[in-house]
Formats: structure tokens, sequence, C-alpha cells
């Protein structure tokens, strides 16, 4: 079940209206004065209101009943597993918070206990109760709660089961909520929800480019860690980005319990019998090995975002006919994209564009000799009709980002992505900038 926070009143309704202002050739009809009945932070929809959207016969548009949401500026996402038994007995597990794998909007790891205030604790603890209530519910349930950037609380969507972000239970507290749900069915006694120490949990997803019977790496080196617990599901088969496992770490200083879990999870690769052989779009191209410590970021940003790659060493001097086959098979292959590194000379970029009609980003790369200002100048300066984007003298980072933009042109999931990554870059400044004016005003 999904909860939003109610709409109360037919104002409240029309200011939706009046809120999107559609452009004059878009008109919006609500056919419907069917309000949810709430009561109040959970609500309940019998029926939702028609929207229906008039745009141009030429545009697309979703023929059927909708409703429009608001958008939410989050700035936590948090969760409870709540407990109820067949009397009615409930208890709730501490308020934990979950932070996302971006690529995939997977929970990545959750921190128990989250790093909130007493009142948006207390808050978020009794809007779960009041839901699970509200449902008559009987086991074990996981809430998920938005905690807005203006401090409100809302439901996002309450699971009946034993629920991703619980799993730390096991190990942080006196009673597990696997042990939990058979006492709340059977209905014995709830345990204990007391947190024993703080804890993160981080899941084990399936490495990209792998499939298959799944096989470990790392786990000697991970067990190593202090107060780490190794979990993993057994599942027969491996696919990128699916739940394989998860480890849970212990700490008194839940810091030091976060940063045991990174490096666990750095270490933990959870990878398959064979390779993924779905095409690779962006072809990663250098003209020796040598250039392998500047490419790796062009690598590490299309892991960041998803993206299927491939890297090749191609030489415009050495392996020319190489290079030319490689480029005017390069769209029959699946790539949509090239990026292509050189250094000197740097010729490589231009050979490739002269063979293909896919873009090509050129990446000058530093000599001993001028600096990367030779490579600069011969990936630039192209002639008309075969153009190379160049990026900064080993600047593979953007490089790979810029080949994301052109992806993202037609791939939404990329270009929301690409809109979170500037959010994430615009809040780091303003952080700075915050720091800063406190040291100023020391001065």
């Amino acid at each position: 079940m999904n909860c939003v926070p109610p709409i109360k009143t037919a104002a409240a309704y029309k200011g939706i209206k009046k809120a999107i202002s559609p452009p004059p050739n878009i008109w919006i009809n609500f056919e419907s004065n069917r309000f949810p009945k709430s009561s109040g932070n959970v609500c309940a929809f019998k029926r939702m209101p028609i929207l229906r959207v008039g745009l141009p016969k030429k545009t697309k548009a979703i023929k059927t009943e909708s409703f429009i949401e608001e958008m939410v500026d989050i700035d936590k996402e948090l969760a409870i597993i709540v407990a109820r038994n067949i009397e009615g007995e409930i208890k709730c597990y501490p308020v934990v918070e979950m932070l996302f794998d971006e690529r995939v909007n997977i929970c990545d790891s959750v921190m128990a206990p989250a790093r909130i205030s007493k009142e948006v604790e207390e808050e978020s603890i009794r809007i779960s109760v009041e839901s699970i209530k509200a449902l008559d519910g009987v086991g074990i349930f996981g809430v998920e709660l938005f905690l807005t950037k203006s401090g409100k609380i809302l439901v996002n969507e309450i699971a009946p089961r034993p629920h991703n972000s619980g799993h730390y239970t096991v190990e942080a507290c006196a009673t597990s909520q696997f042990e939990q749900i058979i006492r709340a069915v059977t209905n014995l006694p709830l345990g204990s929800t007391k947190l024993i120490s703080p804890a993160v949990m981080v899941n084990l997803l399936g490495e990209v480019g792998y499939e298959g019977e799944p096989f470990i790496e790392g786990i000697h080196d991970a067990l190593e860690i202090p107060e780490l617990s190794f979990h993993f599901y057994g599942k027969k088969e491996t696919k990128p980005f699916r739940k394989m496992g998860h480890i849970t770490v212990l700490d008194a200083n839940l810091d030091v319990a976060l940063k045991k879990a990174l490096k666990a999870k750095d270490i933990l690769k959870i990878k398959g019998s064979k390779k993924n052989m779905s095409k690779p779009l962006v072809g990663i191209i250098m003209g020796s090995d040598s250039d392998l410590p500047v490419m790796k970021e062009a690598a590490k940003m299309c892991e960041y975002f998803g993206v299927e790659y491939e890297v090749t060493v191609v030489s415009a001097h050495r392996t020319p006919d190489k290079a030319a086959e490689f480029a005017k098979n390069a769209e029959e292959n699946g790539i949509e994209v090239i990026i292509c590194a050189a250094g000197m000379a740097a010729h490589l970029a231009g050979v490739l564009a002269a063979k293909t009609t896919l873009p090509v980003i050129g990446i000058p790369c530093k000599s001993a000799q001028l600096d990367g200002m030779d490579a600069l100048l011969a990936t630039v300066m192209m002639p008309t009709g075969i153009p190379v984007a160049t990026v900064a003298v080993d600047g593979a980072a953007n490089a790979a980002i810029l080949a994301v933009e052109m992806l993202a042109l037609s791939d939404d999931s990329l270009a929301e992505k690409l809109e979170n990554m500037k959010a994430d870059m615009e809040k780091g400044v303003a952080e700075k900038d915050k720091a800063m004016q406190a040291k100023v005003a020391e001065l």
C-alpha cells in the first residue's frame, strides 16, 4: 500500500490544477470531486480523481486515468520495522536511515539508528504505528518514510513482510525480525526490539558484467574486519545489481561502523561464471596500455552511471588497419559513443572519426616532452567534416560524462542520474560556501 498526504478539500485540489500552469495548447480537466478518506497522516484512496490531459494530436500522451503526485524534496529516506501480533500488541524497531545506489535506485546500505533528531524519531514511530493499526495488520511490516527538507514525515511504502531495512536486526537487536514474525503470527508475546549495538547493513549486489553461477571474491579479507557478519542468500544465479547477500557491521560508534562496512563493500565482489554478453554502449580506446592510469577514470564513471563499456588498445600508427576496422564495425557491434585517448602526435581519435559516423570524444594525454600540449593540438585541430569532441588533457572523467550526456538524449534514466549528479555538485558547493562563511565570520 502506498500512502501519501491526503488531499483534504476541493480547494486544495483546485490548487493543484492552478499550480500546473499548463501551456496554452494543453488543457486539463479534473472530472471527479471524490476525495480520499483520511485520518491524521494515514489515508486510503477509495477512488482516484480522473485527470485528462489534452495535447496536440501529434503529441504522444498516456490515454488512461491518471493522477498527479507532488514532487517531494527529500532530505533522508527512513524506515521502521513494525511488529503487531493477533492480540494487537505492537513493537517498533529503531528508526533507520537508508542510503541508495543511484545507478539503479536500490537500497545500498542501512544505518541503525538513523541520524535524526529525537522529535523526528518520535513522529516517525507514531505515523508508522498509526499506519499499521489502520491496516489492522498482523506480522512484520517494513514502513518506508520520506523526511522532507522542511521537516515533514511522509509514508512512502508499507511492505507486509520481513524487510531489507530490517536485516541488521539479526546481529544488532535482542530479537531479529525473523524471530519476531513467528512470534507475531502465532500470537506469542513480542520480543524485545532493543538495539544492542549501532550497526550498518550493506547489500551485496551482483557485479556489472557478470551472470550465471555466483562466486565470491574477497571473503577472506572481508571477514578479517572486526564485528562483521556475512550473509549469502544461496541464489543459484547472479545478475548485475541482483541482491545476492548482505553484510552487517557492528560498532559502538556508528561512523566507524559505516567506514568498516564501506571497506568491506569494496573488498567483496559477487561475480558470475560467465561474462555478461550484453553489447557495450561506449568504446574506450587508447593508443597504448600506458594510457590506462588515465582511462580508468572514464571506466569508473561509466560504471557509476551503469553504462556498459569495452576497453581496447589500438594504435593509429602501429596498427592502422585494426583502428580502421574497429571504427567501421563499432556501430554494428552496438557501440554508440567512442572515447579515444592518445598522447604526443595523438592521431588516433581523428583516424577513428574519419571511419565512423559515431561521435568520437578525444582525450589528449600528457607527455614528458610537452606536457600534453602536443596531444591537445593534434586532437582538437581536425579538418571540417571530421569533428572530434575534445576534453582537457587527461580529462577522462569528463569524457565519460559527455558520453553519458549523449546517451541520455534517448535514455530518461541516464538523464535523471545526470540531474542528480549536478544537484549533488550544487549541494557540495553550497556546503563549502557555508563553511567558508563561518570561517570568515571568525576573522
